[in-house]
């Protein structure tokens, strides 16, 4: 070992391998650092930080680092230590292009509508084309925004839901006024990192209702927006 890194075979401030704490073994690394090659060169980031090889799929599960030590994960991004210990406290960035995340959002995700009529309906079915699917990330809050127009004979009670697969994430609409009617419903969700496809379905608890939307003025739409940190 060179003497740039043989900091733990002659004293540092009264340090030796033989009698070193834990705590002392880190200063006297976080010493090490702060005076070569991995030291800060740039007024405004005085941190030090150490490039400490790769990994297979996540960040490290064992071995001991400090703050500011990074490491490449193989199967694409990194991962950065900000508490150190054993294996430390980890932040995996995101893999692929770099995307601002803005704490105000990043607006629309994903938008789609149609002019499908669909009619006489009572058991749960999917809304024609208002499907969707995105990657979310993660402490992200994301705006579900669902437009829709129906016929509603006299008596009958109506549902709208948000769904990803068989699993309810949300009521937008619940509806028992007859008639033609226009409705917005809209609700926000903190998803897991990773894939989603989230769909709208229709159906009733009593009598039935039928999808007509007007091709000029009242597109069905499904609309997913980011707003910002969870």
């Amino acid at each position: 070992m060179s003497d740039q890194f043989n900091i733990l075979d002659q004293p540092a401030g009264g340090v030796t391998a033989a009698d070193a704490t834990d705590a002392e073994v880190a200063a006297a690394i976080a010493a090490a650092l702060a005076a070569g090659p991995f030291a800060p060169t740039t007024t405004g980031a005085t941190a030090a930080t150490r490039y400490r090889g790769g990994t297979a799929t996540a960040a490290p599960t064992t071995g001991t680092f400090l703050a500011g030590d990074w490491v490449t994960i193989l199967t694409g991004g990194f991962a950065l230590c900000t508490v150190a210990g054993t294996p430390g406290t980890w932040v995996v960035l995101q893999s692929g292009a770099f995307v601002p995340y803005p704490a105000g959002g990043l607006g629309k995700i994903g938008y789609v509508t149609n002019d499908v009529t669909q009619s006489t309906i009572s058991t749960v079915v999917d809304v024609t084309s208002l499907s969707l699917t995105f990657t979310a990330v993660a402490s992200r809050r994301y705006k579900l925004s669902v437009g829709l127009t129906y016929n509603l004979p006299g008596s009958s009670r109506c549902l709208a839901h948000i769904k990803e697969g068989a699993t309810i994430i949300g009521r937008v609409i619940d509806a028992n006024t007859s008639g033609i009617r226009r409705e917005l419903g809209i609700m926000t969700v903190a998803p897991a990192a990773g894939s989603h496809t989230y769909k709208v379905t229709m159906e009733t608890l009593s009598g039935t209702v039928s999808i007509i939307p007007d091709s000029v003025v009242s597109l069905n739409f499904f609309l997913i927006e980011d707003i910002g940190e969870a």
